[in-house]
């Protein structure tokens, strides 16, 4: 994946100017000058890192966390997890994370099966596992529940959204 954004990375950014409505409405409801971590930066003006374990590991805690088109890029199970396990750790208490992946439902114009799929940008495949209900139930199984809830999980627009809060 790091190779093909690599090489994609001026004009795929050029597709990402505006953010996608249930990200707007997670973000307006966080207290202004709250820290974030934006977990596979893009375009949002935020902390980030991307695939530093150890600066993950280092990270003091945030107030929210969003990892929005990232987490259905890892290539395993394991990183999944780990990398959704990160996410909930680095929160404060009673703070928030939202997640996108993109989903089986809802798509208008592409045709995915639940699970590996390949997407075409430019001349370039792009790896994608996308989810569907089952799978999300899943991976959130995988997590230790005893460190958050799920306020919700919706679909929009060919993607799945998961709310969690830490305890």
């Amino acid at each position: 994946m790091e190779t093909v954004y690599d090489k994609i990375a001026n004009e795929f950014s050029k597709t990402r100017h505006t953010s996608w409505p249930p990200v707007t409405a997670f973000l307006d409801k966080q207290q202004t000058g709250a820290s974030c971590l934006d977990i596979g930066t893009c375009k949002l003006k935020f902390t980030g890192l991307d695939q530093s374990y150890n600066l993950a590991s280092i990270c003091a805690s945030v107030s929210f966390a969003i990892s929005i088109a990232v987490f259905h890029h890892l290539m395993n199970d394991h990183s999944r997890i780990s990398a959704c396990s990160e996410m909930i750790r680095i929160l404060k208490s009673g703070g928030s994370g939202l997640i996108s992946l993109w989903s089986v439902e809802n798509q208008k114009s592409k045709k995915f099966t639940a699970g590996v799929n390949t997407v075409p940008f430019n001349k370039y495949l792009r790896y994608y596992n996308i989810y569907d209900i089952q799978m999300i139930n899943s991976l959130l199984s995988s997590l230790n529940n005893d460190t958050f809830t799920v306020n919700r999980i919706f679909n929009d627009t060919g993607n799945w959204y998961i709310e969690i809060k830490k305890i």
